[in-house]
């Protein structure tokens, strides 16, 4: 996905966008209004009722915890970064008055400024880094505990059981909601929990940046159903930074339940609007080929708990029986079968045009992940089969097959 990651955990350390976002902060430390709505608010704060005093207090602590006397190192040459971050931004001094406060030169003075804001920076991002964690373990936790229940349901069901909880949310803000009518009934298949709060969180990401207005639109592409935020005017390319991250909740309940989140840029790399992607509004169908009957009737029961639709072939003429009538969503294959065993079977399917897309799994007791790969396969599991990883693995590759449409 294109656009910036500052909102992200990196090993490689800060980016040059959230360097420039604290800089940013750092020269209107004392404007409480530009505080309130910056960035830095979402990416390093717990919601609160004071944002811009709340950053303004985070960013002194920072440079205070950046004194060299704090860890025991008392020299006048280490202190020269910290003091002059201090005399700089806390005390609010011109560039050349600090130079002089701290007999230094012009040119001393901006390696000084530089150091002290890398240090200052990358602080801050180990703290972003510590908080993106933490609340996705958290999220994680909740959505493990919360368990998935997939069902078809209309997208303007969807929006409009959320308008209660987004509307004032809206008008607090400013910003007038307005749902465009669907030309025609929109079914996606939904955890109805989980989707209604990737909606809701989107939208309270957005009305946060203030825009007039911000329409949501139902539609389909014929491959899956889809819900756009669209603002207006247009959020500019310096918002990515901080939207992406605000985001983040939004698309981790959308992978939860199959789907995807998409931020689609205009001209200049301005936001035209997040797109929540859903699948259309059937079961999943997969189908397993397996000539072992008591296997069957456990896919059988794990599908079902996993809300996908399912066939079964018990041998490789059986499978071609079915591919016939209808061409599943995933395969799932066994390898050790009479006649047309898994590994020939598996590439038959392969050279098959119509099937060449569909996602294969190869469920087998040989522990031959390596074969099973070169001949097309996009997973292997080894048997026995637990029901959560089968359920995982087809979920993801449904996942990476939709962010390919």
């Amino acid at each position: 996905m294109a656009g910036s990651n500052v909102g992200q955990p990196r090993q490689d350390g800060p980016s040059p966008e959230f360097m420039r976002l604290v800089r940013d902060a750092l020269a209107h430390l004392y404007d409480p209004a530009h505080l309130a709505q910056h960035p830095l608010v979402t990416l390093l704060l717990p919601p609160t009722q004071s944002p811009g005093q709340a950053l303004r207090n985070l960013l002194i602590d920072a440079i205070e915890a950046l004194d060299p006397y704090v860890h025991g190192r008392a020299g006048e040459r280490e202190r020269r970064p910290y003091l002059v971050l201090v005399h700089r931004y806390v005390d609010g001094f011109a560039p050349e008055e600090v130079a002089a406060r701290l007999h230094i030169s012009p040119r001393q003075f901006q390696r000084e400024l530089h150091k002290g804001l890398e240090a200052l920076v990358a602080d801050l991002w180990r703290r972003r880094q510590e908080i993106a964690l933490a609340q996705s373990s958290d999220l994680q936790g909740e959505l493990e505990a919360l368990g998935l229940h997939l069902e078809p349901v209309r997208l303007e069901e969807l929006v409009g059981g959320a308008l209660p909880a987004l509307e004032p949310v809206a008008a607090m803000h400013g910003v007038t909601l307005r749902v465009r009518p669907s030309a025609s009934t929109t079914l996606c298949l939904a955890d109805r929990t989980l989707a209604r709060q990737a909606l809701v969180s989107c939208v309270g990401a957005l009305v946060l940046r203030h825009p007039t207005q911000l329409e949501l639109c139902m539609t389909h592409n014929g491959q899956a159903a889809l819900l756009q935020l669209a603002p207006f005017p247009r959020l500019p390319a310096a918002d990515w930074a901080a939207l992406e991250s605000s985001l983040s909740t939004g698309r981790a309940l959308m992978v939860a339940q199959g789907g995807a989140l998409q931020l689609l840029r205009g001209e200049g790399s301005a936001l035209v609007a997040v797109q929540l992607i859903f699948r259309l509004g059937c079961r999943p169908h997969v189908l397993v080929i397996d000539d072992n009957e008591q296997m069957l009737q456990l896919y059988e029961r794990y599908l079902s708990a996993g809300q996908f639709a399912s066939s079964f072939a018990r041998s490789a003429r059986e499978a071609e029986a079915c591919l016939e009538q209808s061409v599943p969503d995933l395969i799932v294959l066994d390898v050790m079968m009479r006649g047309v065993d898994g590994w020939e079977l598996l590439r038959e399917l392969r050279s098959k045009p119509a099937l060449a897309r569909i996602p294969i799994i190869v469920c087998s007791v040989l522990r031959e992940p390596e074969i099973a790969q070169a001949l097309g396969a996009q997973a292997y599991i080894a048997k026995p089969v637990t029901p959560e990883l089968l359920l995982a693995t087809i979920n993801r590759l449904l996942r990476q097959q939709q962010a390919q449409v």
